[in-house]
Parts: C-alpha cells; sequence; structure tokens
C-alpha cells in the first residue's frame, strides 16, 4: 500500500536528527549520569548528581493533584441553561467512572506526565476500541510521533505519524490487519528482514523504521489531513508497499470539527514550532553537569585531606617509598606531613546554590521560599511574601497550561461516549449503580477539569475554603450545599461522597426530626431543643403548617404544650434573626398575619 505522504514524514525525521540525539544524552543524564571523561587519578569518584530526576520526581505530583483534586474529573456545564443542570452532573459521573474504571487513564496519566518533564510535550491517545467494545487510552512517548517541525499543534498539522510497536502474537489477534503469512514474514523485525527497502542508512532507524527483534513489528499510523478531515493509513515502514489495512476516515467531530485521538502536553510555550519547547532535563543539564564536577571535586579533595601526603627534608628514596607504609601510632624521625590546604570555595554551599537557581528556573513548588539564593543571609517576612507569590504565578500558569490541555482530552473521550457508548450507559455513583439517562447524551456542554491550578498546596486550599465558608455561611444569595461541597473537596475529594447529603434530603430530614420533636411538644409538653445549624425558616413553617391544621379540625391545645411551643418558636425565630434577618423578617411577617387570622377562638395557638 502506498502512502502519499511517506517521503515527508522520511524527510521529517531527517529533520530532527539533532533533536533525538540530544534527548538520548538527557535521558542518560537523568537514569545513568555522564561519566567523568578523564579521571585526574586511578579510583577517583565518578559521581552523578541527580538533579534532573529529582526535579522531575517532585513536579510529577503537582500535575497528578492538578486531576484528581476533585469530586469527579471533569465538570460538564450545559449550554442548555439551568434545565439540563441534572443531567450535566449525571454526564460528569459517567465519564468519571468510565475513565478511572474502564481504562487505564489512572496508570497512563503519571507516564504521560513524565514525557511532558523529560522530553518536552506527553501525548494522551483516546480512542474506541470496536473490538473490545471499550474506550481506551494510552501515553505516547514523544519520540514515536513524528511531526513536521513548523506545526505548533497537532490539530494544525497537515499529517503526523504514531509509530506503533506490536508483538507478533498482538498483530495476529487483530483482524483488522493483513494476516497472510508473506506479508507477515516480510514486517517482522529481524536481520532477515531488514533494510530490504532501506538501503540508505538516512532511512533506516532502530525503533523507528525497523527492529532487530523477531517477535515485534512496527506500523505507521499516518494521519494525513483532507477537506473532510483525516484519512489514517496503516503500513509498515520497512515494507510500504505491502497491504496492511484499508485507509479510514476519522469520524468523531465536536462543533463540526473533527476531533483527532491525540491531546499534547507541552511543558512550556514559547517559540512557534513543535520542537520549540523544552523539557525539564534539557533546561536543567547545564546545572546537573555543574553539580556533578563540583561533587566529584569534592571527593577528590576529601581523598587527599583524607589520607595526606608526607615528606623529609632529606628527601625518600623511591624504592624505600615504595615498600614503606605509615600505620596509626608509628613515629618516624624526620618525616613531616604536607598541609593542603582547605578549598578554595564552600563546596557544598556551591552544589545548593546551583540548585536553588535550577528549581527557580523551572519555578519548583517549594516551601523552602525563605533559603532562595540572595545577596543576605537571611530575608524580610516581606521578601518572603514576594518571592512566593512570583513562584505561585508561575506554578499556577504551568497548572493552567495543562488544564486547558486536559479539558480538551476530556472532550475528545466525552465525544467518542456519545458516539460509541450509547448503549453502554452503566456506571457507579457512590457505590450505586445508575443508568445514565439517553437525553444526557449530547454534545451541548462546556467540559472543563475539575478543581483549579493552585490545587497543589493544599494548606492554601484548605484555608481559602474556610475563609469562603465562614464569609459565607447562612448568605440568602449564596448555595449553601455547593459551599459545603467546595470547602470539603478542598480537603478531600472522598469527605463529599461521604458526608455531605444533598439539599432535597436533607430537607426531608429536618421534617422528619420536626415532625417527631412537634409530637413530643403537643401530647407531652416537652421541651425540644433546638440547635443553631437546623433550617429554623424551614422548621417555623412546618410548625405553624401544623397548628392550622389542627385548628381546621378544632383540636384543643393543651396550655402547657402551647407555652412550649411558644418558646420552641421563639428559640427558631431567635437563631433565624442572628443568622439570616431577611429570612427571619419575612418570618415574622407570616407569624403576624397567622396570629390575625379570622375565628382567633379556633386556633389553638395566637
Amino acid at each position: 500500500m502506498s502512502c502519499p505522504i511517506h517521503d515527508e514524514i522520511l524527510d521529517a525525521l531527517t529533520d530532527r536528527d539533532s533533536w533525538e540525539k540530544k534527548q538520548q544524552i538527557f535521558y542518560t543524564m537523568r537514569h545513568d549520569g555522564l561519566r567523568r571523561k578523564n579521571k585526574p587519578y586511578p579510583g577517583a569518584s565518578d559521581l552523578h548528581f541527580p538533579l534532573i530526576d529529582t526535579s522531575i520526581e517532585k513536579l510529577k505530583p503537582f500535575y497528578y493533584n492538578q486531576i484528581f483534586q476533585g469530586e469527579t474529573l471533569a465538570r460538564f456545564v450545559s449550554k442548555e441553561g439551568t434545565a439540563a443542570r441534572e443531567h450535566a452532573a449525571a454526564a460528569a459521573d459517567y465519564l468519571d467512572y468510565k475513565l478511572k474504571e474502564e481504562t487505564k487513564f489512572v496508570d497512563e496519566l503519571p507516564r504521560v506526565i513524565d514525557y511532558m518533564l523529560q522530553r518536552f510535550r506527553g501525548i494522551l491517545k483516546g480512542w474506541y476500541d470496536p473490538l473490545k467494545k471499550k474506550l481506551c487510552v494510552s501515553a505516547i512517548d514523544p519520540l514515536y510521533f513524528i511531526m513536521p517541525s513548523e506545526a505548533d499543534t497537532i490539530e494544525e498539522a497537515d499529517w503526523f505519524v504514531h509509530v506503533q510497536h506490536l508483538s507478533v502474537a498482538a498483530y495476529k489477534r487483530d483482524r483488522r490487519y493483513n494476516q497472510d503469512l508473506e506479508v507477515l514474514k516480510k514486517i517482522r523485525g529481524g536481520t532477515e528482514t531488514v533494510g530490504h527497502e532501506h538501503d540508505d542508512e538516512k532511512k533506516r532507524r532502530e525503533g523507528l523504521t525497523y527492529t532487530k527483534s523477531k517477535n515485534q513489528i512496527i506500523l505507521w499510523e499516518a494521519y494525513h489531513k483532507t477537506a473532510n478531515g483525516y484519512t489514517v493509513y496503516t503500513y509498515a515502514p520497512c515494507a510500504t508497499k505491502e497491504h496492511i489495512r484499508k485507509p479510514y476516515g476519522l469520524t468523531t467531530k465536536w462543533d463540526e470539527n473533527v476531533l483527532v485521538p491525540f491531546v499534547d502536553f507541552p511543558f512550556e510555550i514559547k517559540d512557534i514550532g513543535w520542537y520549540a519547547p523544552r523539557g525539564v532535563a534539557e533546561r536543567l543539564a547545564p546545572f546537573e553537569a555543574a553539580c556533578c564536577k563540583v561533587w566529584n571535586a569534592k571527593n577528590d579533595n576529601l581523598d587527599f585531606t583524607s589520607k595526606p601526603l608526607f615528606t623529609t627534608a632529606a628527601g625518600v628514596d623511591a624504592s624505600a617509598n615504595s615498600k614503606k607504609r605509615i600505620v596509626p601510632g608509628e613515629i618516624l624521625n624526620g618525616v613531616q606531613k604536607i598541609e593542603m590546604g582547605a578549598p578554595s570555595i564552600a563546596i557544598d554551599q556551591e552544589m545548593m546554590s546551583t540548585r536553588q537557581i535550577a528549581e527557580q528556573l523551572i519555578s519548583m513548588p517549594d516551601v523552602g521560599i525563605g533559603k532562595q539564593l540572595s545577596a543576605r543571609d537571611s530575608k524580610t517576612a516581606a521578601e518572603v511574601n514576594q518571592i512566593g507569590a512570583l513562584m505561585g504565578q508561575g506554578i499556577e500558569m504551568r497548572g493552567g497550561i495543562f488544564r486547558n490541555r486536559m479539558a480538551k482530552f476530556y472532550l475528545l473521550m466525552w465525544a467518542l461516549s456519545v458516539e460509541y457508548c450509547r448503549e453502554d450507559s452503566f456506571y457507579l455513583k457512590e457505590d450505586e449503580p445508575m443508568q445514565l439517562d439517553d437525553a444526557a447524551m449530547h454534545k451541548h456542554y462546556l467540559v472543563r477539569p475539575s478543581g483549579s491550578p493552585d490545587a497543589w498546596n493544599k494548606e492554601k486550599r484548605i484555608a481559602r475554603a474556610s475563609q469562603r465558608t465562614q464569609k459565607y455561611l447562612n448568605h440568602p444569595n449564596i448555595d449553601q450545599e455547593k459551599l459545603i461541597r467546595f470547602d470539603l473537596e478542598a480537603d478531600d475529594p472522598a469527605l463529599v461522597k461521604e458526608l455531605l447529603i444533598p439539599s432535597g434530603m436533607m430537607d426531608m430530614k429536618e421534617q422528619e426530626d420536626e415532625a417527631l420533636e412537634l409530637t413530643g411538644l403537643l401530647e407531652k409538653g416537652f421541651p425540644a431543643v433546638v440547635l443553631p445549624h437546623e433550617n429554623h425558616e424551614l422548621r417555623i413553617k412546618i410548625i405553624l403548617g401544623r397548628l392550622q391544621q389542627l385548628g381546621s379540625i378544632r383540636q384543643p391545645v393543651d396550655p402547657i404544650a402551647q407555652q412550649r411551643i411558644r418558646e420552641h418558636l421563639q428559640q427558631h425565630l431567635a437563631y433565624l434573626q442572628e443568622a439570616n434577618p431577611g429570612a427571619a423578617k419575612k418570618v415574622q411577617t407570616y407569624l403576624a398575619q397567622f396570629n390575625q387570622q379570622p375565628n382567633p377562638g379556633e386556633t389553638p395557638f395566637a
């Protein structure tokens, strides 16, 4: 099979030669370290200061927590108004369940974050597998994703290629691929088959165009943009003339735009171009090299200072000195120690200064702000606050970029769900089986990640949520259930499911409790305790409604019970006046109307 853009792909591979070589160096620096080219003496230290690796491991939780800070992964906002709010909430619960429980999203997310930090971009692929009949998620190493260098994003590129590595068994299981034994023999790896179409060394790349493993097959999934969307060509780069799979088009759309099954996550946004961003490894490589050099210099110095040299005024015969060994407690006449002197710089301080500059460069989330590099040994509180604010803005900006890309991925997975998963509407919410209403399966939503970019700082998030709750508690224009929900989410999203009772259910519980209290007041005149957190407005209305019911049937009320009810009402009214004066005023007006109704003699309470 012939792919019309095959030559362009090969040219793009050649163009990114220097980038691939740099990535190999950065990978070695992170995992093994670059060894010293020339040791100053046999047995000299050859240490690797893991600055890149520790920085990446510190940053990964920051990005990971951007995703799992809310009760659900995404928030759905209906474009159809408040009438469809319940459908939007159900859609968010459905997508949350599908991604967390039925795909590898939770496992693949740390991997795509690592690719983003190590390389320069992470790539997340989401698609519907018709053979497995389920949504699928996979993280893609940028090394195995070929793009024209001038393209800035996947959506803007005229073409792009996903390099797939399949075992021979996996290839045979997929009936969409050509199962002819002769074709399989040509496309599988091994020294017998490679190179028959790639005599030009420039076009041969192990892992990209061929493999030496006989149990592996490399396929290229080439996406070519057309006037109507995208055409996908699947073929083996080592045998381009062999038919592997019939070309097909992408069909999933959102707002009339065809969606591609890939979303990229750049570590930074700077110049235009696919390879313009730099990863943590590239930005910190000079600092790691400096730290390694200083660390090895420190150990070289320790070798000489911990094992001092000796000399004599008369000199020492070389042949005799080679056999002589100085041991503790031995006294040698005329032997003097050679003083090596202290290092010209404070080595440990130099290493820490280099590390602090590097972490500042990549806006590392860190609580050690007061120890940042400065001309003075200490900082004022104002300086610490300013540095913290500036670093926080940089960190939150990175979080915002990451979240915007994740919104695209959620939108892609929801669009796939609407198109392919209508018959699979089952999901779990709070361990209860649910079915998503078909009316909720549509594309008239705005899809956003839950939470906010400052999720990495849990203490700050909890403090801000607590201040908000204290400020707006019982405010008449604030949705109290959402206020409490956000407060619980700031601490732990699981607490929302464990502790929060929905408003409708809470009102029913309040009515039931007040009805029981009112029964005790009417029948036994037993006083009931009024608690500050109760819904006082609702409970007052329940009491008055019950009294009206008794008046309508002319049932008398015991004078003691009347007194207890009057006291009970006053306590509710006092708490309501303190918490919500506006609501208390409405209730007082209602009470006045209640006491002035006709036939007061028929009313058990006046």
